[in-house]
């Protein structure tokens, strides 16, 4: 996905104008209006200060952006695992991760 694309929508899904998203970021409102309608390329200190202010990892934004090289196969499906885990609490967390545990007795017991 286009990283100008991708920012769209996270801004709509956050319900975040440019200028909220400048303020949350210190990031100048002109220079996210560039970097969206395509007229300048985002910096690495722009895409760091978005990731944080979006609550996103860092190394997605990174990627999306082009500035790190995207992972391959089952490397980006835990990557993405990751990612999405970071963003939820604690709870849920837990919840996942007991899941998890229980497809790899389910899948252990299934192979024996």
């Amino acid at each position: 996905m286009d990283f100008r694309v991708w920012l769209k929508q996270q801004m709509k899904s956050q319900r975040l104008s440019q200028r909220e998203l400048a303020r949350l970021s210190g990031v100048a409102q002109g220079a996210i209006s560039e970097v969206i309608n395509g007229k300048r390329e985002p910096s690495y200190k722009f895409l760091v200060a978005v990731a944080e202010s979006l609550n996103v990892p860092t190394n997605k934004v990174l990627r999306l952006a082009g500035k790190l090289e995207p992972t391959m196969g089952e490397e980006s499906i835990v990557q993405e695992i990751i990612d999405i885990t970071r963003q939820l609490d604690s709870e849920t967390q837990q919840e996942l991760l007991s899941y998890a545990r229980f497809k790899l007795r389910e899948k252990q017991g299934l192979d024996t």
